[in-house]
């Protein structure tokens, strides 16, 4: 694993623990019962406080979340259109690559027969001669 992944380890341990601590302190220290009653509704509930503050804290994250990843849609949205932007570019660029492969075996196939012409001597096989015929257009 890379060294990111130790260090988001790290900082999530730094996070969690301590809050894993707090909220076990205060669910410890406030035990006391509280009468929950909704406007509307005629019930009543009677749940310690400790239990009604993480029921808050919890619903909170929960929409937070929620609102964090509905935000993002935007973003997420051009990530895709950009990997299939990219996967269509790469097999673009592999079919360019395979007619090149294919154009450069069929220029030294003319090279090794002896029909082209050229003086090219390297590696790379040398481009056709252009026509010696060619008509310019009339401006």
């Amino acid at each position: 694993m890379g060294n990111g992944s130790g260090l988001t380890r790290l900082v999530s341990s730094l996070i969690t623990i301590p809050t894993t601590i707090v909220v076990i302190l205060f669910a410890i220290s406030n035990r006391g019962t509280v009468e929950v009653r909704l406007w509307p509704l005629p019930a009543e509930v009677d749940t310690p406080i400790y239990v009604l503050a993480l029921v808050t804290l919890a619903l909170g994250v929960l929409f937070g979340g929620v609102v964090a990843w509905l935000s993002g849609g935007a973003q997420r949205r051009r990530l895709r259109q950009a990997e299939r932007r990219a996967a269509r570019l790469e097999t673009e660029l592999s079919q360019t690559k395979s007619e090149l492969k294919a154009a450069r075996q069929t220029t030294d196939a003319g090279t090794n027969t002896g029909t082209n012409t050229g003086t090219n001597t390297g590696a790379t096989p040398a481009l056709p001669a252009p026509a010696k015929n060619m008509t310019r257009l009339a401006s």
